[in-house]
């Protein structure tokens, strides 16, 4: 074989990593086949990508393999080239095994295309099998896809003989306890008649999660006897008598008959050969991963191994199946392509892959588990409509995706795959997709839950969809509270939002159509709705006197109880919702801006003498909150002991805030029912006294329920003057907050050395001083 003009020879190395397990047969061998085409990328640098296959089916692994590639030097007379000039470099990952079969690929530039249009491909392998070496050669013409299109002049020029089979080499293993001798070191030179036609093409750069099995190695099929016709018709010879009666010497002679008409010649044929819808021959019929193809101007035919047909591949579908590696990695075609699809569509289908192609969507393939799933759905008349990309890996934990148009199937080996689409892929990206709390699904969506609901489940999560609600994902120990409130059965109904952290003490929460679930680090999650969660509402829900819910809602005889971090709500239909808490306190120092209005210079008694208790207190609408009292600090005790004596027995406090509220305007705080201790000031009524307050000995306890007459006669605060009822010592307890000798506050500060100024003259229902 000669070329127009001599092409700088190359010279391609690559490690192949691995262990490669062969398969156990009676004679191990390692066979090479190779296939080139036209580098894309590189078509400024004349680049050629070539790619050399190896099947090895020896009973060791196969170790140590070294590949190197070059093209036969015409001037040489067909010597291996041994220079390494224009060799080009392995791309990384470019090489791929698995146990039986290894694959290598690589650019190599400075290669151009000459009349004969295939390149002169030599490759040795090396390696190790045990303690024997291996070696073995391939010597072919390998067609290159992409050259030898019509030439200026508008002639297709000739193809490569399809006469000459596509080489590949063999070497068997030594048996290390035989004898050394030639023919059992050296690898057996290959007979014509055994050759392998089979070739590989380069393996697809997105793998493919399915659980299929890795493609067979090449099939091994015989080379013609004869030489084949160089197109893909068939040429009939020139008729020969049976014999010679001349010479009867000859009269056994057999008579040259035609060579078979191929599948593929066939069915370029009966399509209508050049005038029909492949057009010219661009490269004859050649052999290729156990079966055949030959090339036209509008398409590929592929005969599979060992079929009496050949199928068409063309256009998008072609330039897709080709880019994954054609036969080698997709198998061959068993079909033509098939289209009155939805949206104009078409599809073909090949032995490892279905690839789709639509007007919107281009070509793309599908395969393995990911098009089970698709399957399961309705095809490309389901919801997910036609593949956008192929099949993309590189998730977490391993996983792949494919994306439609409408969804996206996902695939890991630990989930198998599973699509998502719709509000459901919507929630699903808002949560950060498999990156985020949800990962991968575990399931398809199942509808026919309440009210037209759907959901999916997640290796994290659920997401729940209803018409009114739109999809939500609930996971984590929310969704075990929702689990034990009945998911969307129950009470709580579906989410309406997505759980929602930042909550005090680092809580969170999700909402619910009836009702919503907490979560704290102290307390776990719990649900809360109705009446309960009204009345919780009402305290300021976390924040509040009673903190997080800490239990469930219980129900027994009509009545229902929550507890909560510091309390507990309870509900009847007879008495609404009450909530309860143990009485809680602090006592603390007290700083300038405690007594920013309430003391200055020249007042009895000055900060560090005074103690202020924060104290828990039931107000006069029932609720519960938390106050504070500033007084003598060797009455705080005392004070804590009276108060909790009354919190006990549900004494009302109406509020307890500090007098900064009302700048220590004693008759506004009054007005405000505001119960409290220190306060450096004179005498409401007696400009000239000097109030017990100001020692911090004396309580002021609701005013308005408790007024107050000064020495002038006049009652304190003016609003209080309903709660006089008659001025008498013991007032009708038409209030709960109205004091009397039998009061609990009342005994309780009188038991620990106060006098109530009810007691006096003047009445002075409100005071208490020590």
């Amino acid at each position: 074989m000669s070329r127009l003009r001599p092409v700088p020879v190359l010279l391609l190395a690559f490690v192949l990593v691995g262990t490669l397990l062969p398969t156990a047969v009676a004679s191990p061998r390692l066979e090479l086949s190779a296939t080139a085409a036209v580098a894309a990328e590189d078509a400024a640098t004349d680049a050629v990508r070539i790619t050399v296959a190896g099947t090895w089916s020896g009973d060791d692994p196969l170790d140590d393999v070294t590949l190197t590639a070059g093209e036969e030097t015409p001037e040489a007379g067909g010597a291996r080239a041994e220079d390494t000039g224009g060799a080009g470099t392995a791309e990384a990952d470019a090489c791929r095994g698995d146990a039986d079969r290894v694959v290598c690929t690589t650019v190599v530039p400075g290669v151009r295309e000459g009349e004969e249009c295939h390149l002169d491909l030599v490759a040795v392998v090396t390696g190790r099998s045990g303690s024997a070496e291996i070696r073995a050669e391939l010597d072919e013409a390998v067609p290159v896809e992409g050259w030898c299109t019509t030439r200026d002049d508008g002639v297709t020029p000739p193809a490569a003989p399809a006469s000459e089979p596509a080489a590949s080499a063999s070497a068997v293993v030594p048996d290390p306890s035989a004898p050394a001798s030639p023919s059992a070191t050296a690898p057996s030179a290959p007979s014509p008649s055994s050759t392998p036609t089979s070739t590989a093409v380069p393996m697809p750069e997105t793998p493919t999660p399915s659980a299929a099995p890795t493609s067979a190695a090449p099939t091994e099929t015989a080379s013609p006897s004869a030489p084949a016709p160089s197109g893909p018709g068939t040429e009939v010879a020139e008729k020969q008598p049976d014999t010679d009666p001349e010479e009867p010497g000859l009269r056994s002679r057999s008579r040259a008959a035609a060579p078979a008409e191929t599948p593929i010649a066939r069915r370029y044929r009966e399509t209508g050969g050049a005038d029909g819808p492949l057009g010219a021959v661009v490269a004859a019929e050649r052999p290729v991963a156990g079966g055949r193809y030959a090339r036209y101007e509008g398409g590929h035919l592929y005969q599979p191994p060992g079929a009496d047909t050949a199928w068409i591949v063309r256009g998008a579908v072609l330039a897709r199946y080709t880019a994954l590696g054609g036969p080698a990695e997709s198998g061959f075609p068993s079909q033509d392509e098939w289209c009155g699809l939805p949206e104009d569509g078409c599809l073909q289908k090949f032995d490892r892959a279905w690839i789709y192609w639509s007007p919107g969507a281009g070509a793309h393939p599908v395969t393995g588990a990911i098009r089970s799933a698709y399957g399961r759905h309705g095809w490309e008349r389901g919801p997910l409509g036609f593949p956008t990309q192929a099949e993309w890996c590189g998730l977490r934990d391993g996983g792949c995706l494919q994306k439609f148009t409408g969804g996206t199937v996902y695939w890991s080996s630990g989930t198998g795959a599973h699509p998502v689409w719709g509000a459901v892929l919507g929630a699903y990206g808002r949560a950060g997709w498999e990156r985020g709390a949800l990962r991968m699904p575990v399931e398809d969506e199942w509808c026919g839950l309440r009210g037209g609901g759907c959901l999916q489940k997640f290796q994290g999560g659920t997401v729940y969809w209803s018409p009114g609600t739109g999809a939500h994902p609930v996971w984590g120990s929310i969704l075990g509270a929702y689990g034990r409130a009945g998911w969307e059965r129950g009470t709580l109904g579906f989410p309406i939002q997505a759980e929602w952290c930042g909550l005090v003490d680092g809580g969170c929460l999700q909402k619910f159509t009836g009702g919503s679930i907490y979560w704290s680090p102290f307390t776990g999650a719990h649900a809360v709705w109705g009446a309960i969660l009204t009345h919780w509402a009402g305290y300021g829900y976390e924040r509040s006197v009673l903190g997080y819910p800490d239990g469930d809602e219980r129900c027994s005889g009509g009545t229902c109880t929550q507890t909560f971090d510091e309390g507990r709500i309870t509900w009847s239909r007879s008495a609404g919702a009450r909530a309860t808490s143990p009485f809680r306190y602090v006592t603390l120092p007290v700083s300038s801006a405690d007594v920013r209005h309430t003391y200055r210079a020249g007042c009895p008694v000055g900060p560090s003498r005074l103690r202020k208790i924060v104290m828990l207190h039931r107000d006069q609408g029932d609720r519960l909150r938390f106050g504070e009292m500033i007084v003598r600090d060797f009455l705080a005790d005392d004070v804590v002991a009276a108060f909790r004596a009354a919190y006990e027995r549900d004494y009302p406090i109406a509020r307890m805030d500090n007098p900064n509220v009302w700048k220590g305007d004693d008759p506004d705080q009054m007005a405000a029912n505001n119960t409290s201790g220190f306060n450096c000031r004179k005498v409401v009524g007696n400009p000239y006294a000097v109030s017990p307050h100001s020692y911090g000995t004396a309580l002021d306890v609701n005013p308005v329920q408790n007024p107050y007459q000064d020495a002038n006669g006049r009652w304190w605060p003016s609003n209080g003057k309903g709660w006089i009822l008659g001025g008498g010592l013991n007032r009708p307890k038409e209030h709960p907050a109205v004091l009397t000798t039998g009061s609990t506050l009342t005994d309780a500060l009188e038991d620990r050395g106060f006098f109530w100024g009810g007691r006096w003259a003047n009445r002075d229902y409100q005071h208490f001083e020590y």
